[in-house]
């Protein structure tokens, strides 16, 4: 399961439609990242990923 696309925090907190705190709270409990954060970059993320990720540890707040 694997996309080309890279989403950014924002991106993620809209398409899941949820803010960007609860983000904040799925990276912290291993929300899978593609490209982390650096020194002037943002951290990228697959929907895809993020979407497995969530369904098989989040699934209260699908």
């Amino acid at each position: 399961m694997h996309s080309s696309m890279q989403f950014t925090h924002s991106e993620i907190a809209q398409f899941f439609e949820v803010n960007r705190t609860t983000v904040r709270e799925w990276q912290k409990r291993g929300m899978p990242c593609t490209t982390p954060k650096r020194h002037g970059q943002s951290a990228a993320y697959d929907i895809a990923l993020v979407a497995y990720w969530r369904n098989l540890y989040r699934p209260h707040e699908r």
